[in-house]
């Protein structure tokens, strides 16, 4: 699978609708490589593309801690 498509997955959890309020149709226009507002997709993200780019799992928490100002 490439990361677009881990990607896309990912956001086909219920939990994105229920608990952060985002719909189907915003969910289906995201894409790795156009910025949102969500802090939870951006989050999904740099999973993504940590994995993808073979990042250390170090550096990804590090990221994820510094988008939610942590």
């Amino acid at each position: 699978m490439t990361a677009n498509e881990i990607f896309k997955v990912m956001l086909e959890n219920p939990i994105l609708t229920t608990k952060y309020g985002l719909t189907e149709e915003q969910l289906s226009q995201m894409s790795l490589s156009i910025p949102t507002e969500y802090e939870i997709i951006e989050a999904i993200k740099l999973v993504v593309i940590g994995i993808e780019n073979e990042t250390p799992e170090t550096t990804v928490n590090s990221q994820i801690r510094s988008l939610f100002k942590i």
